[in-house]
């Protein structure tokens, strides 16, 4: 990759990281505010979608994420989607501040359902409270705000209306395509009440010009029909026209290229690659929307290429919960207490053999300060994609509670000399979950130095609570707890 492309990612991903950060709080933000943190959890999950993300910097923009869905998330503010509820009674109040207000707040409503949806195709877990079954069953009392519109040739809010029919149309086909269950059957029927608001507009010659002369909202609206086509399993080909775009402004620039990511990529980097410096000489001077825009769309270009880029840090920083790590694995632990030099070639041989369930088990017996039946659990519980660490378990330390996360790596499943960096997100991952946090990560053999070299800047640069029982030191804390 390219320096400037570099620096450009180091600029904007901290840029937005730093917006993240202001608004972590637990202030109930302007719907201005909550709107621009919803697009940067969008641009974060794009960010996050290319491999050459630093361990720990893909662990920062993770908690990014966290923070900006308790933000955003709000079902006090949601108030069973009552947006779609009174969006008929609004409209035809022909107050324009309040109708101007019932549009933003729809569309902030229907983000945050994206978010919704997005968080759960991480997991496993579907849609299913109170609130999420009133966007399902609401909507279509927002329609009727809609047919008002067009049928009273309400000029002024049709751009208005077709943001929000297509907003509607994007979280819905994306819970589609995510494959999950609750509410999968009223999928199609929604799509096509939208699509038939749709038509309705664009069978007005006055929407046809709108359209024709926005290319923000033409290739949006492109974008959601082609979704709704991929649902009924149509052939919509759209076309994507680059001459018609390429004086678009800045914002209008990005808005086009996020959608064309999804319309066509092959034009998307074509007018990506037209664009781009233009785009980077004015960036220090954009506000924080479009920087957030910005990574987004670079982030999604860098991932369309397909190549394998050498990883390298954004600069993010992140402060956790200091923790006196030596003081605390003594007291865990008893390390001060361990004679190596009484651990002998064939004990590290016995040790090398260990599988990692026996490896678990036989540590957990060297746990002080955490009850048995915990230890039992933890030691013994089937690993899985979602787990947060090997072992996690809650210890008192200073009258405070910590969560005690610890991965293991034994000399079965590392079948080199000494464990590769590689595996440094495992080890850094439990920040994402908990805020007090301390990681002791388990290996049979050696760290490699690069591995060693990558603990050591995170511990010195962040702060971040992290300490290694290896190989010699491992082996010594079985033998003095009878497990080896």
């Amino acid at each position: 990759m390219r320096e400037e492309y570099k620096s450009l990612f180091q600029y904007l991903g901290n840029s937005v990281h730093e917006y993240v950060t202001k608004y972590d709080d637990n202030e109930n933000h302007s719907m201005y505010i909550r709107s621009r943190l919803a697009e940067a959890y969008l641009a974060i999950e794009s960010l996050l979608e290319n491999q050459f993300i630093e361990a720990h910097e893909r662990v920062i923009l993770e908690r990014d994420l966290a923070k900006i869905y308790n933000q955003v998330y709000s079902e006090e503010s949601l108030f069973y989607y009552s947006s779609f509820h009174y969006a008929y009674q609004n409209v035809k109040s022909n107050n324009v501040e309040k109708i101007q207000n019932q549009f933003q707040k729809i569309n902030l409503d229907v983000m945050t359902m994206l978010l919704n949806v997005r968080s759960i195709m991480k997991g496993e877990s579907d849609l299913g409270s109170s609130t999420d079954d009133y966007f399902f069953s609401r909507m279509e009392n927002c329609t009727w705000a809609f047919s008002y519109i067009i049928k009273n040739d309400l000029e002024d809010y049709f751009v208005p209306s077709l943001y929000c029919i297509c907003n509607m149309m994007q979280t819905l086909s994306l819970y589609y395509k995510a494959g999950k269950s609750k509410y999968r059957d009223r999928i199609k029927p929604l799509m096509n009440l939208l699509d038939k608001e749709l038509n309705k507009y664009l069978s007005k010659e006055k929407v046809q010009k709108i359209i024709d002369s926005n290319y923000q909202l033409k290739y949006f609206l492109i974008n959601q029909l082609l979704n709704h086509s991929d649902i009924d399993d149509g052939d919509y080909k759209p076309c994507v026209n680059i001459d018609e775009i390429l004086n678009e402004r800045v914002r209008g620039t990005f808005r086009i290229l996020t959608s064309i990511y999804n319309i066509n990529i092959d034009k998307f980097k074509q007018y990506f690659d037209l664009k781009i410096d233009n785009l980077i000489e004015k960036a220090e001077e954009m506000d924080i929307l479009d920087k957030i825009l910005f990574l987004r769309v670079l982030s999604n270009y860098f991932k369309s290429k397909g190549d394998e880029y050498s990883k390298f840090e954004l600069g993010l920083y992140e402060e956790v919960i200091k923790i006196n790590t030596e003081d605390f694995i003594n007291q865990v632990f008893d390390l001060n207490q361990i004679d190596i030099t009484s651990v002998e070639k064939y004990h590290l041989e016995k040790l090398m053999k260990m599988k990692d369930d026996e490896l678990r088990v036989k540590f957990s017996k060297t746990i002080r300060g955490v009850s048995k039946r915990v230890l039992e659990r933890e030691s013994r519980k089937p690993h899985g994609a979602f787990e947060i660490s090997d072992m996690e378990v809650p210890i008192m330390y200073k009258g405070k509670k910590y969560y005690l996360c610890m991965p293991f790596k034994s000399g079965v499943e590392i079948t080199g000399k000494t464990v590769p960096v590689d595996v440094s997100y495992q080890i850094v991952r439990p920040f994402i979950e908990f805020r007090n946090c301390m990681v002791v990560f388990v290996t049979a053999k050696k760290c490699s130095e690069n591995l060693m070299n990558y603990i050591k800047k995170i511990k010195d640069s962040l702060g971040w609570p992290i300490e290694v029982i290896e190989e010699n030191v491992l082996a010594g804390l079985l033998m003095m707890n009878g497990e080896l």
